[in-house]
């Protein structure tokens, strides 16, 4: 199973139980493994953040008809959800920001240290740095000092990297240009 089919199997299954999770205090809640998947990216746990990186992968590339019958009726599921409860939907996002920039800090410092080790991962680490961009244009602020951080660590990634080809699947360049998703476009000498 490719990425993009675990993003398909992702969506059908977050925008099930999306009506419940919104209602729960957790900002992480278990869903049903995608097969393939091996924990990897952690699409295995529904989020505010992984829904929106899902839909933003599917929305980059080509799509039949059907297919894209089936993503406007996906995303209309969850834009109801959103809009019902839109001060659970930003509280979740809020905190769930938060904890995907202290998971990306402790990559940086990880991959600062030893670059030729955790370089490897920085693909599917970078996910990471996405779901924060993704969260920020959803909340539409980060709460002040993250960004502050957020700064930090993105000297720090330059510093640590220089401009490269785009690390995630090419059918995907599009919808990540590299003027907002420049984190997307990194190489490691």
């Amino acid at each position: 199973m490719n990425r993009l089919d675990i993003d398909w199997t992702y969506l059908r299954l977050a925008s099930r139980v999306l009506a419940e999770y919104i209602l729960l205090p957790e900002i992480y809640r278990s869903l049903t493994p995608v097969k393939g998947n091996g924990g990897a990216g952690g699409l295995s746990q529904l989020a505010i953040g992984n829904i929106l990186l899902s839909l933003r992968r599917l929305q980059a590339i080509s799509l039949s008809d059907s297919e894209q019958a089936e993503l406007t009726g996906l995303c209309k599921q969850i834009e109801q959800v959103r809009d019902r409860w839109l001060g659970n939907w930003k509280r979740k996002a809020r905190h769930e920001r938060s904890d995907r920039q202290n998971f990306w800090q402790t990559y940086l410092t990880e991959l600062a240290a030893d670059k030729k080790q955790y370089s490897r991962s920085y693909p599917l680490q970078a996910r990471l740095r996405a779901i924060i961009h993704l969260l920020d244009e959803e909340i539409g602020t980060a709460v002040i000092g993250e960004d502050k951080v957020l700064e930090q660590q993105d000297s720090l990634l330059r510093s640590i990297s220089s401009p490269g080809p785009f690390v995630w699947e090419v059918e995907l360049v599009d919808g990540f240009p590299e003027n907002n998703f420049w984190f997307l476009y990194r190489a490691f000498e």
